[in-house]
């Protein structure tokens, strides 16, 4: 099981993270140590437990990334921007989300710029409101309070004539993206999406290269970029938006994708999970991109089908023949053959992919722990699972009865049975959905609620909530499970703009 030591310690204050972990000396060197720098890893060293008081100036961007990735001056800044329940929101923040496998790498970003950046600082407020039910209305209303924020910085630099710098570029980024995590954490719709799709804009405005080349706060971007990914490939938005925002090329170049599988780079070092399963979450977005021009090819056969279903509406056995022998019902015939030779052999391939793929060995092979590489190689063929699922469910249309379905649901659940009560707990909410899907008979749908209630426990996000209502409802409209429902219809129905990371 992954574990992220606290910002707050009663070990020695001498040695890097990583070196107290593996019980190793440490040579204490800044801002790596040399055993960190031989394996390649983050080295990062635990705050002191006093500091001198000084002013603090404000800083650029480039200096709070580039100082340590957890705050090393004192927060007593924030005491003239918080008040007392403020400042408690943000401590539950670091003390029950910081240790968190997943928003551990995102709070080493985000903490230090609460400094300097209003919005990500308010955000990370509401994010620890939220953690308690009965202060869920003050987190949503200091939500609003930095959006309004990011608002207004939003509007200077996407309508701006001039050019931006890049310190103001990427202080919008930063805020965004901690909208978009707090957003998907808390399961808010509307925060979610609204600041997802912002960041679409901003980053079509000035391309994603405009961060991936910066000189300076590499990490920083490459954690921005890379956070977006993953957000864009796990949405569940309506159909109209289900397409990926860039190429795959785009999203290649910014995980070093093609290096990667030549051994020469880490794929992802910071997040172990997501660089060994980058190839499953390249192949979703893959099947979302199918999806889209899926659904734009199945509108165009329905367009014969409409014209021509109200003409075959009559009991005249001669006017029906007529119809069916006539040019444009052949023309329609056609349409579909094409149709479905189309949908098979793009399945076929996209299916003979997903089994194919092979975990990111690199980013394993540096794991020391042996429980911990089965327990991700676990998740990869749940996820691996998830996919083949998601193909045949969502775009293929088979039944849930069907076999072939039948028999990866029971693999999915043994492995989620595994994961369960992993580290890796929190990042089982798209195998959930799908795993909700498919199940159709009484004793599977057990299975899934057994599982729904297993994740809520330990991860407690209210964004898994979204997803089981979801798979309720669905449930609702196919009590016997016995035929196929277009389950993108119930998310255009409720109307949810959510992520399933």
């Amino acid at each position: 099981m992954i574990k992220f030591v606290a910002i707050k310690s009663a070990r020695s204050f001498g040695r890097c993270h990583n070196c107290r972990r593996r019980k190793k000396s440490c040579d204490k060197q800044t801002p790596r140590c040399s055993s960190c720098v031989q394996r390649n890893i983050e080295c990062v060293y635990p705050d002191k437990r006093t500091h001198a008081r000084s002013s603090v100036a404000s800083r650029s961007m480039c200096e709070v990334i580039n100082s340590q990735l957890l705050p090393q001056r004192p927060l007593d800044p924030l005491n003239t921007m918080l008040n007392d329940v403020e400042r408690q929101y943000l401590h539950n923040v670091k003390q029950y989300v910081l240790s968190s496998v997943k928003h551990h790498q995102a709070l080493k970003f985000l903490l230090p710029l609460a400094h300097d950046n209003k919005p990500v600082l308010y955000a990370l407020c509401s994010w620890g409101a939220s953690l308690r039910p009965e202060d869920f209305s003050k987190g949503s209303s200091l939500l609003m309070k930095s959006m309004r924020l990011c608002n207004q910085l939003y509007g200077e630099v996407v309508k701006s004539e001039v050019n931006v710098s890049q310190q103001k570029l990427l202080e919008l980024v930063a805020s965004l993206t901690s909208h978009v995590i707090v957003g998907s954490s808390i399961g808010s719709s509307f925060a979610w999406g609204s600041n997802f799709f912002k960041l679409c804009i901003v980053y079509k405005k000035f391309g994603l290269r405009a961060l991936k080349e910066n000189p300076t706060n590499t990490d920083f971007t490459t954690w921005l970029l890379r956070s977006f990914f993953y957000h864009d490939v796990l949405k569940l938005t309506s159909r109209r938006n289900f397409k990926t925002a860039f190429p795959l090329s785009e999203y290649k170049r910014i995980l070093d994708h093609e290096n990667s599988l030549k051994g020469e780079v880490s794929m992802d070092q910071y997040n172990p999970l997501m660089g060994c399963c980058v190839e499953l979450f390249l192949l979703l977005a893959e099947l979302n991109n199918f999806y889209d021009e899926y659904s734009r090819r199945v509108e165009a056969v329905f367009e014969y089908y409409n014209r021509l279903n109200p003409l075959l509406d009559t009991n005249d056995t001669n006017a029906q023949y007529e119809i069916i022998t006539g040019p444009e019902y052949l023309e329609y015939e056609s349409a579909r053959i094409e149709f479905h030779d189309w949908l098979d052999n793009q399945s076929r391939t996209l299916m003979d992919k997903i089994t194919s793929a092979k975990p990111n060995l690199p980013n394993i092979a540096s794991l020391e722990d042996v429980q911990q590489n089965e327990i991700l190689l676990t998740y990869f063929e749940a996820t691996q699972v998830t996919l083949q699922l998601f193909l045949l469910s969502k775009i293929r249309r088979m039944s849930s009865l069907d076999y072939e379905v039948k028999g990866l649901m029971l693999h999915l659940f043994s492995a989620m049975r595994v994961l369960l009560n992993s580290s890796l707990n929190p990042y089982l909410s798209f195998p959930l959905l799908i795993a909700g899907v498919v199940a159709a008979e009484r004793h599977d749908r057990l299975t899934v609620k057994m599982l729904y209630l297993g994740i809520l426990s330990r991860s407690g996000e209210t964004n898994i909530q979204r997803i089981w209502t979801i798979i309720e409802e669905l449930w609702k409209l196919n009590p016997d499970g016995n035929r196929h429902l277009d389950w993108q219809s119930v998310i255009d129905q409720l109307g949810y703009n959510i992520c399933v990371w």
